[in-house]
């Protein structure tokens, strides 16, 4: 596929650079015009040289200074939007993969989001309400089908495309998207807290019908002005609670499912379903996009018309904005100002608040340094070592933090709280060597304690299969270092690998074929990688004859293709014939997927395992298969066909794609 650019998106042409093609637009004092931005990315305002049209330009740095890029700087991630084309999703135009960037140039959507569009217009009615979800609801169905969950749907994420009153809205930001096969699920958890479901919390793995509760969430917050599950600022005794608690008191709502319908008690009974066909604790239960096109609430011709301003009655007890903390600001406010229940004058615009990220004061605990946390993991109370091992998984997700709590005596206090019973706690310990060893600096720490690296072999042989994929993924990041490496594959760490392949999350799935891609760089390690007790050739067919449609599993599929390179010949004639029949179901299934970087590799691979073993392999083979094979040959496009590479272990551009495996597509 080529870009509007002129990028190769399959890799192979020259590479253009985003200024060929696309200038950033100015303001009149010459400055560039930003329209946004996060931890890794920007936006800006641009134009196309050839057409003058105008476009957003998003920019996503590829470090952010721990060695660790963010997922959305993956080109991989790019391509698969380019496969979604919906008129109420923002267009991805073309993406440019620069040095030191990911350039996405997307459709420039000019009405802002619903915050803004509900404050200018001044009122929001129930059948705005309906317009609005019908066309999310489409363009969910459309991702849905083809395996693409977004994860973070929130108001700040719903645009239009002009300021016009019919204008047409527009999801955007799938920088936290994922793609998932049916049947499987994503661990990872993401989004927004307020629109999270109860599933993402617990981390029992998700799929697309998370977003279908953040819908549910969404049409609840039009609907009332609050959300449907918030956290107060104060206990019951007004005293101020800390942003942990307020943080546990949320997920436990949200858990618990426990949410008021009294906040739009004027609000049809249709609408009233509709969400609670939504916000259901059961995923299995949820409706899908296409059940929500099709309830009466969506059908409806001439859903109620009169301002829902009705619904801010049920604030009268509420008279300060920051104590009503689950306010929905933009709704809210349109709500507040046309009724009697305007706030005094000493209290923060809603407007204001809900265009600035709320400040997180950890002072509670970590402004008094990292020892009382250090000190609390050691309790003997399993309900302390379990809160214990929690908070500091959770504080290491900021590097600030994660610096303080290594060089403060985390790695002492994981290992103590390693020897727990408890799999709540060790799947925290586990969690946090994993977030431990994301960082090079921390992660040679780690390697070079042998009483922490046998605890992470240890807890990778829990029966607890939550726990062992965690420490599984510990294991992915400490492999990366050579100096470790061959001790680590010495106490059979692969074993650990193995289990997070058959992992149903295509998170873990990624990460294991990611490690086998790194050391498949090394002909000593391929022994170990074809061995008995890990066949990575078996666990790759077991994987890519799951599911062959084109837009699932993208970053398993590139990943089986460069492992496939990187196995010579004699490394696979020595695993057997039973390995080699195995290998070519693999190859014949890659060479079917879509994409050229994936599908490329794999043709290449199997012209190297025809030319080796042609009649063992071709004899062993199906009819469908050999049938297969010789067609490609008369459409002039058989494995012998491609030029071979130079020689069995000539792998170089496979090795390149493999020495930075790509993280999880998105």
């Amino acid at each position: 596929a080529m870009g509007a650019g002129g990028v190769m998106f399959g890799g192979g042409a020259p590479k253009q650079r985003l200024l060929d093609f696309y200038e950033f637009a100015t303001c009149p004092q010459g400055r560039k015009i930003r329209l946004g931005g996060g931890n890794f990315a920007t936006v800006w305002k641009g134009i196309n040289r050839a057409t003058g049209e105008e476009v957003a330009i998003k920019i996503i740095v590829k470090s952010d200074g721990t060695g660790n890029p963010p997922a959305e700087a993956n080109p991989l991630h790019a391509e698969i939007l380019k496969m979604v084309d919906h008129k109420n999703i923002i267009q991805l135009k073309d993406y440019f993969d620069e040095e030191k960037a990911l350039c996405l140039v997307l459709e420039l959507a000019t009405g802002g989001d619903i915050v803004e569009k509900v404050s200018a217009d001044g009122v929001f009615t129930e059948a705005a309400a309906v317009r609005y979800c019908r066309q999310i609801l489409a363009a969910l169905g459309h991702c849905h089908k083809r395996g693409l969950v977004h994860c973070d749907l929130k108001c700040e994420n719903i645009l239009f495309s002009s300021k016009n009153p019919d204008a047409e809205l527009k999801i955007a930001d799938f920088g936290l998207a994922q793609l998932v096969t049916q049947g499987d699920k994503l661990v990872s958890g993401r989004g927004t807290p307020e629109y999270v479901a109860p599933e993402v919390i617990e981390r029992t793995g998700y799929d697309s019908a998370a977003d279908m509760w953040s819908v549910g969430v969404l049409v609840y917050t039009w609907m009332s002005g609050v959300f449907p599950f918030f956290a107060p600022e104060k206990d019951e005794n007004k005293n101020p609670l800390t942003i942990v608690q307020q943080r546990e008191i949320l997920f436990q709502k949200i858990r618990e499912c426990r949410y008021s319908e009294k906040y739009f008690d004027n609000g049809s009974a249709n609408a009233k379903d509709f969400i609670r066909c939504l916000l259901r604790k059961d995923p299995k239960k949820r409706w899908t996009a296409e059940q929500c096109l099709q309830h009466p609430w969506i059908l409806s011709n001439s859903p109620a018309n009169n301002p829902l301003n009705h619904s801010l009655n049920n604030l009268r007890t509420q008279n300060t904005v920051r104590e009503q903390a689950g306010v929905s600001h933009a709704f809210y406010s349109v709500l507040l100002n046309s009724s009697s229940l305007a706030p005094s004058s000493h209290q923060t615009p809603l407007l204001v608040a809900a265009t600035t990220a709320p400040a997180v004061d950890d002072s509670d605990i970590m402004g008094r340094g990292v020892a009382p946390l250090i000190t609390f993991a050691f309790s003997k109370r399993e309900s302390d070592q379990q809160q214990a091992a929690g908070m500091i998984a959770n504080y290491l997700l900021k590097r600030e933090y994660l610096d303080r709590l290594v060089d403060g005596g985390a790695l002492r206090a994981l290992c103590h709280l390693s020897e727990s019973k408890h799999v709540g706690v060790l799947n925290f310990v586990c969690l946090a060597f994993y977030r431990i060893a994301q960082v090079r600096v921390h992660r040679l720490k780690m390697c070079s304690s042998q009483a922490t690296v046998s605890r992470i072999i240890a807890m990778g042989s829990q029966s607890s299969n939550m726990v062992a994929r965690q420490a599984a993924r510990a294991v992915c990041e400490m492999l990366k270092e050579e100096s470790i490496r061959k001790a680590l594959l010495d106490q059979g760490c692969l074993k650990m690998l193995t289990r997070l392949a058959q992992s149903p999350m295509t998170d873990h799935q990624r990460e294991a074929l990611a490690s086998y891609s790194s050391l498949a760089e090394s002909q000593s390690c391929h022994h170990y990688l074809l061995g008995d007790e890990v066949k990575v050739v078996s666990q790759i067919n077991a994987l890519v004859s799951r599911e062959q449609s084109s837009l699932y599993n993208v970053g398993i599929f590139f990943l089986a293709s460069v492992i496939f390179q990187l196995l010579t010949k004699e490394s696979l004639e020595s695993a057997g014939p039973k390995i080699v029949c195995e290998a070519l179901q693999s190859l014949v299934a890659l060479t079917k997927h879509p994409l050229a970087l994936i599908q490329t590799p794999a043709l290449k691979s199997l012209h190297r395992l025809l030319t080796r073993f042609n009649s063992e392999v071709m004899d062993a083979a199906d009819q469908e298969t050999r049938t297969y094979i010789e067609s490609l040959g008369t459409r002039g496009c058989s494995p012998t066909s491609v030029s071979n590479p130079e020689g069995p272990d000539s792998t170089t551009k496979a090795a390149g794609h493999a020495s930075a495996p790509p993280s999880a597509p998105p």
